[in-house]
Protein backbone atom coordinates (compact mmCIF):
# COMPACT_ATOMS: atom_id res chain seq x y z
CA UNK A 1 0.00 0.00 0.00
CA UNK A 2 1.26 3.84 -1.20
CA UNK A 3 1.26 5.69 1.94
CA UNK A 4 0.16 8.76 -0.72
CA UNK A 5 -3.08 7.04 -1.15
CA UNK A 6 -3.52 6.73 2.30
CA UNK A 7 -2.90 10.36 2.90
CA UNK A 8 -4.93 11.67 -0.19
CA UNK A 9 -8.46 12.04 1.75
CA UNK A 10 -6.70 13.53 4.88
CA UNK A 11 -5.04 16.66 2.63
CA UNK A 12 -8.06 16.77 1.09
CA UNK A 13 -9.85 17.32 4.37
CA UNK A 14 -7.29 18.89 6.46
CA UNK A 15 -4.57 20.56 4.16
CA UNK A 16 -4.42 23.70 6.13
CA UNK A 17 -4.18 23.20 10.21
CA UNK A 18 -1.00 21.97 11.29
CA UNK A 19 -0.57 18.27 12.39
CA UNK A 20 -1.10 19.11 15.80
CA UNK A 21 -4.85 19.68 15.27
CA UNK A 22 -5.22 16.20 13.39
CA UNK A 23 -7.41 15.14 16.45
CA UNK A 24 -9.42 11.65 16.38
CA UNK A 25 -12.50 13.16 15.42
CA UNK A 26 -10.77 14.35 12.23
CA UNK A 27 -9.54 10.90 11.47
CA UNK A 28 -12.94 9.78 11.54
CA UNK A 29 -13.75 12.26 9.35
CA UNK A 30 -11.21 10.83 6.99
CA UNK A 31 -12.54 7.28 7.52
CA UNK A 32 -16.22 8.45 6.45
CA UNK A 33 -15.18 10.24 3.50
CA UNK A 34 -13.04 6.65 2.50
CA UNK A 35 -16.00 4.54 3.19
CA UNK A 36 -18.26 7.03 1.20
CA UNK A 37 -15.92 6.77 -1.65
CA UNK A 38 -16.43 3.00 -1.90
CA UNK A 39 -13.44 1.40 -0.56
CA UNK A 40 -13.95 -2.03 1.69
CA UNK A 41 -13.87 -2.16 5.26
CA UNK A 42 -10.05 -4.13 5.40
CA UNK A 43 -8.71 -1.29 2.94
CA UNK A 44 -9.71 1.50 4.71
CA UNK A 45 -8.58 0.14 7.85
CA UNK A 46 -5.01 -0.19 6.32
CA UNK A 47 -4.99 3.01 5.10
CA UNK A 48 -6.30 5.11 8.33
CA UNK A 49 -3.41 2.70 9.69
CA UNK A 50 -0.84 3.67 7.77
CA UNK A 51 -1.59 7.47 8.93
CA UNK A 52 -1.71 6.82 12.06
CA UNK A 53 1.98 5.11 11.61
CA UNK A 54 2.98 8.16 9.94
CA UNK A 55 2.03 10.62 13.15
CA UNK A 56 4.33 7.68 15.08
CA UNK A 57 7.21 8.47 12.56
CA UNK A 58 6.72 11.61 13.28
CA UNK A 59 7.02 11.53 16.93
CA UNK A 60 9.90 9.01 16.87
CA UNK A 61 11.85 11.81 14.79
CA UNK A 62 10.56 14.52 17.16
CA UNK A 63 8.95 16.54 14.65
CA UNK A 64 5.57 16.21 17.02
CA UNK A 65 5.08 15.54 20.69
CA UNK A 66 3.85 12.47 21.32
CA UNK A 67 0.73 13.53 22.29
CA UNK A 68 -0.35 13.99 18.30
CA UNK A 69 0.62 10.28 18.09
CA UNK A 70 -1.18 9.34 20.98
CA UNK A 71 -4.45 11.17 20.34
CA UNK A 72 -5.29 9.05 16.70
CA UNK A 73 -4.51 6.38 17.79
CA UNK A 74 -7.45 6.09 20.06
CA UNK A 75 -9.82 5.69 17.14
CA UNK A 76 -10.42 1.98 16.40
CA UNK A 77 -10.40 0.53 13.20
CA UNK A 78 -14.30 -0.60 11.11
CA UNK A 79 -15.17 -3.86 12.46
CA UNK A 80 -16.10 -6.94 10.14
CA UNK A 81 -20.37 -6.70 10.18
CA UNK A 82 -20.49 -3.43 11.86
CA UNK A 83 -21.74 -0.49 9.46
CA UNK A 84 -24.25 -1.39 6.77
CA UNK A 85 -22.54 0.89 4.71
CA UNK A 86 -19.29 -0.07 4.73
CA UNK A 87 -18.28 -2.34 1.93
CA UNK A 88 -16.57 -6.10 2.58
CA UNK A 89 -14.81 -8.23 0.14
CA UNK A 90 -15.96 -10.82 -1.26
CA UNK A 91 -15.40 -14.43 0.48
CA UNK A 92 -12.49 -16.68 -0.73
CA UNK A 93 -14.58 -19.59 -2.65
CA UNK A 94 -13.18 -22.97 -1.63
CA UNK A 95 -13.12 -25.38 -4.50
CA UNK A 96 -15.67 -27.83 -4.94
CA UNK A 97 -13.68 -30.62 -6.39
CA UNK A 98 -11.33 -32.86 -3.61
CA UNK A 99 -7.69 -31.84 -3.80
CA UNK A 100 -5.53 -35.18 -5.04
CA UNK A 101 -3.18 -36.47 -2.94
CA UNK A 102 -0.53 -37.50 -4.77
CA UNK A 103 1.62 -34.33 -6.23
CA UNK A 104 1.75 -32.63 -9.62
CA UNK A 105 5.05 -34.28 -11.46
CA UNK A 106 5.61 -30.42 -12.37
CA UNK A 107 5.41 -29.47 -8.91
CA UNK A 108 9.08 -29.11 -7.54
CA UNK A 109 9.49 -31.19 -4.51
CA UNK A 110 10.40 -29.91 -1.07
CA UNK A 111 12.71 -31.17 1.02
CA UNK A 112 12.92 -30.74 4.75
CA UNK A 113 15.74 -27.76 5.69
CA UNK A 114 17.73 -30.41 7.55
CA UNK A 115 18.09 -33.17 5.04
CA UNK A 116 21.17 -31.41 2.94
CA UNK A 117 23.04 -32.20 6.32
CA UNK A 118 21.88 -36.09 6.91
CA UNK A 119 24.30 -38.34 4.81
Amino acid sequence: MNIRDALRVAVELYAEPPALDFRPLALKAVHRRMVDSGLRRTLVNRRVGAIVRMFKWAVSEQLLPSSAWESPRTVGGLAAGGAADVRESEPVMRSTTPMSRRRCRSCPRRSAPWSKFSG
